[in-house]
């Protein structure tokens, strides 16, 4: 999810917040999700709860099949989500909370979080299918 006018959380100059509701890097870490909130100043990742964003799931658990991920945003909080089970919390700074987000649907191609290091990695590698997304607000 990224700040209402904003297109990428890394590009230099762009300043705001990032909450990566599921992130996976595939064969490196097959079981691994990851759930990440950053803060963006001139393009820098200033903060993120890296160190405590990772969740790995357990041995046969079949990420061929489709999963639930989930995440909940309180004021000051995130709790992230998989099949319905909480599986990560994080605070955050309250410059999160004062931005209005929008929802992004991709994938970003980078062996080891190195965007465009495309090592070792075909296209036919690289697939995502979205079943259905459900989004509410309370009032």
């Amino acid at each position: 999810m990224l700040p209402v006018g904003q297109t990428t959380g890394s590009t230099a100059g762009e300043n705001g917040g990032e909450i990566d509701i599921m992130e996976g890097q595939g064969g490196v870490s097959p079981n691994t999700i990851f759930g990440t909130v950053h803060e963006w100043v001139d393009g820098i990742d200033v903060w993120n709860n890296e160190g405590t964003n990772a969740y790995t799931a357990a041995q046969g658990v079949d990420f061929s099949q489709y999963h639930v991920y989930g995440v909940l945003w309180t004021p000051g909080v995130v709790s992230w989500y998989f099949d319905n089970q909480l599986i990560l919390s994080s605070s955050f700074p309250s410059t999160i909370d004062a931005e209005r987000y929008y929802l992004i649907l991709a994938m970003q191609a980078g062996v080891s979080w190195t965007y465009a290091d495309l090592t070792g990695v075909q296209p036919s590698d690289m697939q995502m299918q979205v079943d259905w997304v459900h989004v509410w607000q309370q009032p």
